[in-house]
């Protein structure tokens, strides 16, 4: 007992955790694990970030830069800090230097701490806080929007064969003419989404388009992708030995990142000159293409997507493709509701249709009727005097 009172007396407070450190947030955040800190240098903290810390269950993320700047209302340190991670922003002192991946860290009131040396100070960002910060920078979105009006005139000025009458649509081994298609991304929520579509792939038998980690996704659950196109550096070698065509966007001069990779699997692939996201150019191909219905699956075109960091470059391509797609375009949320919706009706009536024709043998039975047809038709009659009747009186 006095053991264990001593040791309590000078325990530190605070939070403590094992520091995760990068100069890329990408590398970072591929590292993180659940009570992690997190120290990072991000202006604009966005979404797509901070959804992956939150599943890696981090206990706190430590940003040298400001976590929202007030260029536009970024949504990822509300996410983080609603989600139970303590955020410290505009961290100053000696961190960057001091701090080492793996090294025991503490955070107290803004404070870092590497052991009881302090090398850092931040502001904690609190849920009232940030709201605050978010509504003021709402009050921008107007000069977003002049911005974003400039971006768009110019990609469609660059873009316009491929989106109006598909100039560079690369030939498909898999024909999509009339056929339904499904382009699955890695976007937020997007297994929790292609799990509610699986019925409707399992009946309808979609062309499966697989985006970056999307193709994963669908090759996990037992759907082998159709197309996969995206970057194959974030696919498995698993994934891309599929069967499935292999598409890889490329810039203008005809060079396609990852298409190294792919040969060294001993896969072909083919390039897609284009300035437009794998996500967008999936839409393309399938609307240049001919098919019927698109629906996506963890594909973001939101107008908060639109200012997020991680998406305003390709903020034109996703607006102007979705344009171009029109009608033929469905969330696949929608297309589960409804899918869902359609089959429950069918299985009730189904299901009520048995029980009567159950019910009409029984008293077939039981009455031991001659004149089965007969029999039938006087109930039917009866029946419907009846109901008759009923609707009657109510009307009186």
């Amino acid at each position: 007992m006095p053991s264990l009172l001593s040791r309590n007396s000078t325990a530190l407070p605070g939070l403590s955790g094992t520091a995760r450190f990068d100069r890329e947030t990408t590398k970072v955040v591929r590292r993180a694990g659940r009570g992690d800190v997190v120290v990072l240098n991000h202006p604009d903290l966005d979404r797509k970030t901070c959804d992956v810390l939150i599943r890696a269950d981090v206990a706190a993320v430590v940003n040298l830069a400001s976590s929202i700047t007030g260029r536009y209302p970024n949504a990822g340190p509300l996410q983080l800090v609603q989600a139970g991670i303590l955020l410290i922003d505009c961290v100053d002192g000696e961190l960057q230097d001091e701090i080492k991946d793996g090294a025991k860290v503490r955070i107290h009131e803004g404070d870092i701490f590497l052991g009881q040396r302090l090398i850092g100070q931040g502001i904690e960002l609190r849920e009232e806080e940030i709201k605050d910060l978010l509504a003021d920078a709402k009050q921008s979105l107007a000069a977003h929007l002049d911005d974003f009006a400039g971006n768009m005139v110019n990609f469609l000025h660059d873009e316009s064969p491929l989106l109006v009458e598909g100039i560079g649509v690369p030939d498909l081994d898999v024909p999509l003419k009339d056929r339904q298609v499904v382009v699955v991304g890695a976007n937020t929520g997007f297994e929790k989404d292609l799990k509610r579509v699986r019925p409707f792939i399992k009946e309808y038998q979609p062309i499966l388009i697989g985006v970056n980690g999307g193709a994963d996704a669908l090759f996990r659950s037992g759907s082998k992708p159709d197309l996969i196109i995206g970057d194959p550096d974030v696919i498995s070698s698993e994934t891309l030995k599929c069967g499935a065509q292999i598409l890889l966007p490329a810039e203008p001069d005809g060079y396609a990142k990852g298409l190294e990779r792919v040969q060294d699997l001993g896969v072909g692939a083919m390039t897609f000159p284009a300035a437009s996201s794998p996500a967008d150019l999936a839409l393309l191909l399938a609307y240049h293409h001919g098919a019927s219905l698109i629906a996506t699956v963890g594909i973001r075109g939101s107008l908060e997507d639109f200012f997020d960091r991680d998406g305003v470059d390709d903020a034109p391509s996703t607006f102007l493709t979705r344009l171009r797609v029109g009608d033929r375009l469905v969330d696949g949320r929608a297309l589960a509701t409804l899918y869902r919706s359609r089959v429950s009706i069918t299985a009730i009536a189904l299901f009520v249709l048995a029980l009567m024709s159950a019910a009409l043998v029984v008293l077939l039975i039981v009455n031991g009727v001659e004149d089965p047809l007969r029999w039938a038709i006087d109930t039917w009659n009866s029946f419907a005097l009846w109901v008759q009747g009923i609707i009657q009186d109510l009307r009186q």
